[in-house]
């Protein structure tokens, strides 16, 4: 790993919302440790406490939740959740169910995240809300009034 300086040490940190100090202490070190990793490096799977972290998980976990699978929140921890997923991910496209993200799922990932998208729990919530507005919205001006509400009037002029 090449030398950093206090500027790109310094950069890091608060990509990361870490405390900017400028030089590597033990949570920057750990950052930095999960940081290098990308999907496909290495296996993810479940393991004894401390779990695998990195920024691999955290790929992995915005991918499965593109597509709909449950892995909790995007934390770049390969938990119980997340584990569970990649088994349902196995199962649903037909390759050995063993929980870890290796080669083949890693293959099956890319080659459906191309064609699937839009599968976030949250952006299906925003689709389906959107679809039962129906025209009842459309060519309608939104008025928010800025006063308090109540008897409070805001401002008034003369």
């Amino acid at each position: 790993m090449k030398e950093l300086s206090e500027e790109e040490i310094r950069s890091f940190q608060q990509s990361r919302g870490l405390t900017v100090t400028g030089s590597i202490n033990d949570v920057t070190a750990r950052a930095l440790e999960e940081a290098r990793w990308k999907l496909g490096d290495r296996s993810l799977y479940l393991q004894e406490r401390p779990f695998m972290r990195g920024d691999d998980v955290a790929a992995l976990q915005s991918r499965l939740t593109e597509m709909g699978f449950d892995c909790g929140r995007v934390d770049g921890i390969y938990g119980d959740l997340t584990s569970g997923a990649v088994k349902e991910f196995q199962r649903s496209v037909g390759i050995a169910v063993d929980g870890q993200c290796g080669p083949a799922t890693v293959i099956s990932l890319i080659r459906l995240t191309k064609i699937v998208s839009g599968g976030a729990p949250s952006q299906l919530r925003e689709n389906a809300t959107q679809k039962n507005r129906g025209p009842a919205l459309a060519n309608k001006v939104i008025v928010l009034d800025p006063s308090l509400g109540g008897t409070i009037q805001g401002n008034v002029a003369n």
